[in-house]
């Protein structure tokens, strides 16, 4: 059954330090000090991976229920991309696969998953920020 919006954090704003500090304590109180490599999922950007690929993994991670244990987390760490989610009319790898995580995260996460992410300059008007 798909919960309300308490399981989705964001965390953006202008200070990188302040929000990488929150968005790591956050995710070890969802996770623990010693989390099961089973219920934390984290991704990160990567010079060679497109950002599109690294948020339709998120995706995939998010579809994927948890393994072994009682909650996963889904982290998508420091992400410096928000500013690539493009207008709404945007027909760019990115914006679509921005639009389609929003999509996922307004369908509902289960209540046995939680969902991070953290990295400045979020945009509160376009459609991810304003469905989390």
């Amino acid at each position: 059954m798909p919960s309300t919006a308490d399981n989705i954090f964001l965390i953006t704003g202008d200070d990188e330090p302040v929000i990488k500090s929150e968005a790591e304590k956050l995710v070890q109180q969802l996770a623990g000090d010693d989390p099961d490599p089973f219920a934390l999922d984290v991704f990160r950007e990567q010079d060679a991976l497109p950002i599109a690929d690294l948020l339709r993994q998120v995706m995939v991670s998010l579809k994927s229920p948890p393994f072994l244990s009682g909650r996963k987390t889904v982290w998508l760490q420091h992400f410096g991309g928000f500013a690539a989610e493009g207008a709404a009319s945007s027909k760019t790898p990115d914006a679509k696969a921005f639009r389609e995580l929003a999509e996922l995260i307004k369908a509902g996460l289960p209540n046995d998953m939680a969902l991070v992410m953290d990295g400045p300059k979020a945009d509160g008007k376009k459609a991810l920020t304003k469905t989390c």
